[in-house]
């Protein structure tokens, strides 16, 4: 609606289309993607990797994941370390996890392998290579 300013003077403001962004918190992610099981076009809250896999089934990846997570190399790392090392995954994964007990700043939070593959479900079906 205009605004009468002054005599015979009307302002109106008409709408561009464009708004500038609101600032908003970046806590929350959001993942559009394929997944094993799930309802389909539902957006599901899921606050971590447990209900992820009860909801949507369990990565195909879970090992490498895990790997992640307890050693602090990014995915792309693990890949290439996995890719170099020629060893099966089980082998593979013992080594990243005692060469991560050898840096300084070690983000590996279980006492041993066993406990490793407790710790994440790890299956033991012996996955030779990627």
């Amino acid at each position: 609606m205009p605004e009468y300013l002054a005599p015979g003077v009307f302002v109106e403001e008409i709408d561009s289309g464009s708004k500038p962004i609101e600032g908003v918190g970046t806590n929350t992610t959001a993942f559009i993607g394929y997944a094993k099981s799930g309802d389909f076009n539902k957006p599901t809250f899921i606050s971590n990797w447990t209900q992820f896999c009860q909801q949507f089934g369990e990565e195909e990846n879970a090992c490498l994941r895990a790997l992640s997570d307890e050693t602090g190399m990014a995915v792309q790392e693990v890949l290439t370390a996995k890719k170099a090392s020629r060893k099966g995954w089980m082998e593979f994964a013992q080594a990243v996890i005692q060469q991560a007990i050898a840096r300084k700043d070690p983000k590996v939070t279980v006492k041993s392998f066993p406990e490793f593959l407790r710790k994440y479900q790890v299956p033991q079906n012996g996955l030779p290579y990627m």
